[in-house]
């Protein structure tokens, strides 16, 4: 047996968490719930270092070190978005004047998160075409005056986030702004840019680019006491988060993007009940014990609504997957609604044993392991990337272009730990542009693979 072909879960959520040890045939090999009386006072999300803590401490011998490659950890990193003092006050330099000056950032936030997060605005001259020609030359000057505004003495902002028109298309200016930005501001202050996660809306990635800016420095305090908790038991220093789709990122990605965690312990349960289903085209119904949600999965691919996810109302550039929720008081009818018209065997995972089965159509499943579900789906959890921007065709084929998407969503799902030789491509959408007078196309495509562990796959290797 390899010295580190064990995977360590862990869900961390607002009333409840637990943990497992997977082995290497993806048999659970021990399991840990936070006891009654670990937490009095807090959720377990409050204090995610001291509840990783426990858990491990629970896990016992099974967590060892010398036998463990990955730690995987689902929490939602976006817990002072409720509580607006603990966010960043942030700086934001829109690149693209004056052709996006219509609808200034922030519009539609919330007063009280704006009035916290909000510091030092700027819109510069610069940006791209659909296409990725240049719209305009970068405003060097004024990208270096945003930086003075936001380094002033008394009243400093700790992050910036930086968005430029069509950067999904060509990304220079946003980077070389990034790049002026550390520079003049420092390795202490994050400059987030919102051109990485792809969607063609502006004021969706700069949101996003905002939001994860106001989150990032205390994301990364979190995630640097989780590292001290494992670093103290001598286990892997490569941990990772569950992203709200069900797939899996490395922590300092999550650090930087923290608003990726948004859904991440349905998603996490999701995939769990996936998984000990034993089939790829289920239903999974999940059970927090204060709501039910119910998703699926087809030929094990997330549904997703075709909507993008909204906090607090603001409008982002992330996907949402397609989720039911019923209230506590509506469960039975609601669910059986929701369910009904779609494929595969219904799995109740968490605390769903509450559901009758007459309530519920066709086959259902209630694993011995249910309770442990988001645990096991982040163990078993996958790395992904996705490729979602205009593409110019010029004179290249279709053929061409799709390959060059593919390619690049291939790239992002290696960045993100999957391992090369086991990337697959999904389905890939094509949009033709027909209202630009060059010939576009639209294209979405989304790429996973498992995670390369390490010492087992990269220690094969050496």
């Amino acid at each position: 047996m390899s010295p580190a072909d064990r995977r360590v879960g862990l869900a961390v959520g607002r009333r409840d968490a637990c943990a497992v040890v997977l082995g290497p045939e993806n048999e659970v090999l021990a399991r840990a719930v936070l006891p009654d009386d670990a937490n009095d006072y807090d959720p377990p999300d409050a204090r995610p270092a001291a509840t990783v803590a426990t858990l491990l401490d629970a896990l016992g011998e099974v967590a060892a070190p010398e036998h463990v490659g990955r730690v995987v950890l689902a929490a939602a990193l976006t817990r002072p978005l409720h509580r607006p003092a603990e966010c960043a006050r942030v700086g934001v330099l829109r690149i693209g004047a004056p052709a996006t000056a219509s609808v200034p950032p922030f519009s539609g936030w919330p007063a009280r998160l704006t009035a916290a997060v909000r510091g030092p605005v700027a819109l510069v001259a610069g940006g791209h075409e659909y296409d990725g020609r240049v719209a305009a030359p970068l405003d060097r000057a004024a990208v270096e005056a945003f930086a003075r505004a936001c380094r002033t003495r008394r009243d400093p902002v700790a992050a910036v986030a930086v968005t430029a028109v069509h950067a999904q298309a060509n990304g220079a200016h946003e980077q070389e702004a990034a790049v002026l930005l550390a520079d003049a501001l420092g390795p202490d202050v994050p400059v987030v840019t919102g051109g990485d996660e792809g969607g063609l809306g502006l004021l969706e990635r700069e949101n996003a680019a905002i939001l994860d800016a106001a989150l990032a420095p205390t994301a990364r305090r979190v995630l640097d006491e989780v590292g001290a908790v494992l670093a103290e038991r001598g286990l892997v220093d490569e941990l990772y988060l569950v992203h709200g789709d069900g797939t899996v990122f490395p922590a300092q990605s999550a650090a930087r993007r923290p608003l990726r965690t948004v859904g991440a312990l349905h998603s996490s349960a999701r995939v769990g009940g996936v998984h000990l289903a034993g089939e790829a085209t289920v239903v999974v119904v999940d059970d927090d014990g204060r709501r039910v949600r119910v998703s699926a999965a087809v030929e094990g691919w997330p549904q997703e609504s075709g909507r993008l996810v909204e906090v607090l109302g603001i409008r982002t550039n992330l996907r949402e997957v397609r989720v039911t929720e019923a209230p506590a008081d509506a469960v039975g009818p609601t669910t059986a609604r929701a369910v009904a018209g779609l494929a595969g065997p219904l799995v109740l995972v968490r605390n769903a044993r509450r559901l009758p089965d007459l309530l519920l159509p066709g086959r259902v499943l209630r694993p011995d392991d249910a309770p442990f579900a988001a645990a096991i789906g982040a163990a078993v959890g996958e790395a992904a990337g996705t490729v979602d921007r205009i593409f110019w065709i010029g004179e290249r084929s279709r053929a061409e272009v799709v390959a060059e998407a593919r390619r690049l969503a291939a790239e992002a799902a290696i960045r993100a730990g999957a391992d090369p030789r086991r990337v697959r491509i999904g389905t890939v959408a094509e949009t033709l542009m027909t209202y630009v007078p060059t010939s576009c196309v639209r294209i979405r495509v989304r790429a996973v693979g498992p995670v390369l562990t390490v010492g087992t796959e990269r220690g094969g290797e050496q």
